[in-house]
């Protein structure tokens, strides 16, 4: 429909059709306006493409014949790809304050009486690998966040960010959620949203998943990760706030954030895909992540346990294990699969700051 499109205007330059000097404004106009992450549309073809794709190429072209000029040597360079991240993590602490990191590395021990044991090291490489930036402590502002990740479209990870005395933490202690979470039904499979993928899934109460945690076999186990229904939504509300990161753009009673709640056992996790903007906070538990540049993300339903035994593309991508207490940001468009090193529960919260659906 592009090179259509091309074909048509080159027609249309060559030719003295009254208002196509008009149109042709129009368009310029388009194709170069920034939006609020500064992106014109060239940027976000090759954030989501890449830069060698077909779709990038075609509408290169067209900047081309409206003598628009794109630099895309430097635009290569300016997006990730598995190639050339290396990692940020501070491993001597000389980033930060000692005592911080004691504190946090204490606060790792705390299991909020969830099952604390791990997954083989047979299944699962390097723990303490993080390829992408990490920060010590409290989370930023939002215009501190927005502007060095969210606008970059930086991943990163919080260490610690919910220390042991935050709201998510207590709420979310194995005896006190039980008891005030114990009754809820949830949707059950070995991805989440199974229905959506022709996948057979279930229903189960929260108290029942919460007394899953240990692998049947060596297959992938359940997981409960959903959108709280209207029934609970209300009680996930009041006990977990929107993250401070990004609570100065977005809001529960805005309804422009959607909270996503997860449970399951080691080995369980989420298959490699990918959505808009998401803060993932982890309350309890270990939780390997495995990221892919949005020009080299893609849709899979097979379950994490599977995909990091047997996937190749597993070990060649970005890794990073978030811990208790820790807060992932991944940016829209990362293609991501989870895999639960220990029995993990948590939120995400998505959100989206662009002008139209970037899913």
């Amino acid at each position: 429909m592009l090179r259509e499109l091309i074909q048509s205007f080159t027609h249309i330059v060559k030719s003295n059709v009254t208002n196509i000097d008009q149109i042709i404004l129009k368009l310029k106009i388009i194709l170069i306006t920034n939006d609020n992450r500064g992106f014109q549309p060239y940027k976000y073809t090759a954030l989501r493409y890449g830069v060698k794709s077909n779709t990038f190429l075609i509408l290169s072209q067209l900047y081309h014949l409206l003598d628009i000029t794109i630099d895309i040597d430097e635009l290569a360079k300016s997006f990730p790809s598995v190639n050339n991240i290396t990692s940020y993590e501070c491993k001597d602490h000389t980033c930060v304050n000692d005592e911080i990191t004691q504190s946090i590395n204490s606060s790792y021990e705390i299991t909020g009486g969830w099952d604390d044991n791990r997954l083989s090291e047979n299944i699962i490489d390097d723990t303490n690998r993080c390829d992408i930036e990490v920060q010590w402590g409290p989370l930023p502002s939002y215009n501190d966040f927005y502007n060095t990740y969210i606008r970059t479209g930086t991943p990163v990870i919080f260490r610690g960010a919910n220390s042991v005395d935050t709201k998510i933490r207590s709420a979310f202690a194995k005896d006190s959620f039980i008891s005030r979470y114990g009754d809820d039904i949830v949707p059950l499979s070995t991805i989440p949203y199974a229905g959506s993928f022709g996948v057979k899934g279930s229903y189960i109460s929260l108290r029942d998943i919460a007394n899953i945690s240990e692998l049947i076999d060596d297959q992938a186990p359940v997981y409960a990760f959903s959108t709280p229904s209207n029934k609970w939504l209300h009680k996930i509300q009041e006990d977990i706030a929107v993250p401070d990161c990004i609570s100065g753009s977005v809001s529960y009673s805005k309804g422009n954030v959607e909270v996503q709640f997860y449970l399951g056992p080691k080995g369980s996790g989420a298959p490699v895909h990918f959505h808009g903007h998401a803060v993932n906070s982890l309350a309890y538990g270990e939780k390997k992540w495995y990221l892919f540049p949005p020009a080299e993300a893609f849709y899979s339903t097979m379950p994490a346990f599977e995909f990091v035994s047997s996937d190749s593309r597993a070990h060649r991508s970005i890794q990073c294990t978030q811990r208790s207490g820790d807060v992932m940001y991944v940016p829209t468009l990362w293609g991501h699969a989870t895999l639960n090193v220990k029995q993990s529960i948590g939120v995400a919260h998505e959100f989206s700051v662009e002008s139209f659906c970037m899913e």
